[in-house]
C-alpha cells in the first residue's frame, strides 16, 4: 500500500491530507493560522510562514496517520509516499533570489497596488489585445503589473530577484525540489501567459519591461517537477526521492486531473 500526500496552501492556513493508493482518506491536519500583513491597504504574507505551516501540517498528518494505520508506520520509506500534490492561492507575486529565498514578503492576489502600471500595460498592448491574449483585464491586482510596481518602487530588492512565482504552493514546490515552476492554471492569471498556447507571450511580457528569464517554467498540473531533495527531506519530514508534481492553482481544482505518475506510479519515470 502506498500513500499520497496532498496539501492546500491557503491564505489563512495550510491543510494536509494523506490518502491511501486506492483513494481512501487516512488522515488530515490543518496548520495554525498564518498572519496576514495588511497595513496601508496592502495585502502581503511572509513566505516563511507558508514554510513553517507546511512543516507543521506535515508532521501532524504523519503522526495521525501512524496512529490510524500501523501499515503506514512500517512502510514510511521513500517507496511508501507515491507523490506530493498541492493546490494553493494563486495570482500572488513571490520574488526569489538565486537561492530560491524570498527577497521580500509575497504580494497577494487581493492587493491592488499596481493600478498605474496596469493602465500603462493596457495602453502598450491594447485593452482588447491584452484581454484576448491573456484572458485577464489589466487591473491593479494583476501579477505582471505588480512586477512592474516592484521594479519601479523597490529597485534594490528588484535587483536581487532571479525568479518569480505566482502561486503559494509553487514556493513550497521549489523548496522541496530546488526547481522554480508554475502550473498553467495558476499562471493563467498572471497577465503574462497566452491562454491559447499556454506559454509566456512576449507581446504581453515585453511591454512590462520584466525579463522573461525571471518567469518559471510552465507545466501542466499533472506533470512531475522533481523529487524531494535530501536537504528538503530533513527539513520537511518527507522521504527523499518522493516525486513532487506541479499541482494546480486553487481556483482550478475542480478541473484538476490526477497526476499520470500516480496511476500505477512509476517512481523512476519523468512525467
Amino acid at each position: 500500500m502506498g500513500y499520497i500526500a496532498v496539501y492546500d496552501v491557503g491564505t489563512t492556513a495550510v491543510k494536509a491530507a494523506l490518502t491511501r493508493e486506492d483513494g481512501s482518506l487516512l488522515a488530515t491536519a490543518t496548520s495554525e493560522p498564518m498572519p496576514l500583513h495588511d497595513a496601508d491597504g496592502r495585502q502581503e504574507q511572509d513566505s516563511d510562514d507558508w514554510d513553517l505551516a507546511f512543516r507543521n501540517a506535515t508532521r501532524t498528518v504523519f503522526a495521525r496517520a501512524a496512529q490510524a494505520d500501523a501499515a503506514f508506520t512500517h512502510g514510511i520509506g521513500s517507496s511508501a509516499i507515491l507523490g506530493v500534490i498541492m493546490s494553493g492561492q494563486m495570482q500572488d507575486v513571490i520574488a526569489l533570489d538565486e537561492h530560491l529565498l524570498p527577497v521580500r514578503p509575497a504580494i497577494l492576489y487581493s492587493d491592488g497596488r499596481a493600478r498605474a502600471q496596469a493602465r500603462r500595460l493596457a495602453d502598450a498592448v491594447g485593452n482588447d489585445a491584452f484581454a484576448s491574449l491573456s484572458g485577464n483585464r489589466a487591473e491593479g491586482s494583476l501579477p505582471l503589473a505588480k512586477l512592474m510596481w516592484l521594479a519601479e518602487h523597490e529597485p534594490r530588492r528588484w535587483s536581487r530577484v532571479r525568479h518569480v512565482l505566482f502561486d503559494a504552493k509553487d514556493y513550497l514546490v521549489a523548496r522541496l525540489t530546488g526547481v522554480p515552476s508554475g502550473d498553467t492554471v495558476a499562471c493563467s492569471t498572471s497577465g503574462a501567459m497566452n491562454i491559447v498556447t499556454r506559454r509566456w507571450d512576449d507581446r504581453l511580457v515585453s511591454p512590462s519591461g520584466v525579463d522573461p528569464a525571471l518567469l518559471p517554467a510552465l507545466h501542466a498540473p499533472d506533470e512531475r517537477i522533481g523529487v524531494v531533495t535530501p536537504d528538503a527531506a530533513a527539513r520537511y519530514s518527507l522521504p527523499a526521492g518522493t516525486p513532487v508534481y506541479a499541482g494546480i492553482g486553487d481556483a482550478g481544482t475542480q478541473w484538476g486531473r490526477r497526476p499520470n505518475g500516480l496511476r500505477g506510479c512509476d517512481r523512476g519515470s519523468d512525467a
